[in-house]
């Protein structure tokens, strides 16, 4: 008997609630969302954990570094794509945009992957108003 392989664990239930929901928002608003859409782009999710503050040490390195190699990168970028019968096994993306989604209680932030980056380097955490302040687009 053929043994299934193992699943991924979900390690953060929130990150992927927060990801519906912003979904969710993005295919109804879409007079809102328009620009943003027009962007196409990639989008890293976060989750407060319904806190006023979003720890930047959840946001890692490599996630900052993959975020900007798809933003400027030389060479492009190969990513494997799951999950959707019938999708298309790669996709390859190069100068296209590149944000950190910030879900607080009140609402998400849209952040720039460089500008997050910056950020990171400056405090340990960012609060609501914080993220508003630098955020491309506040979703309440």
């Amino acid at each position: 008997m053929n043994k299934l392989p193992k699943l991924p664990q979900v390690k953060n239930r929130r990150e992927a609630k927060s990801s519906l929901s912003f979904k969710k928002w993005l295919m109804s608003n879409k007079t809102e969302a328009i620009s943003f859409r027009k962007l196409k782009p990639w989008i890293e999710m976060k989750d407060s954990r319904g806190k006023d503050r979003f720890y930047l040490r959840e946001l890692k390195d490599e996630q900052i570094e993959f975020g900007k190699a798809l933003k400027w990168g030389k060479k492009g970028i190969l990513v494997r794509t799951e999950g959707i019968k019938g999708m298309p096994d790669y996709k390859f993306a190069q100068n296209e945009a590149s944000f950190v989604v910030i879900k607080y209680p009140k609402g998400f932030v849209v952040i720039d992957i460089e500008t997050m980056e910056l950020e990171k380097t400056k405090a340990k955490s960012m609060s609501w108003e914080r993220g508003k302040e630098i955020s491309i687009q506040t979703i309440e």
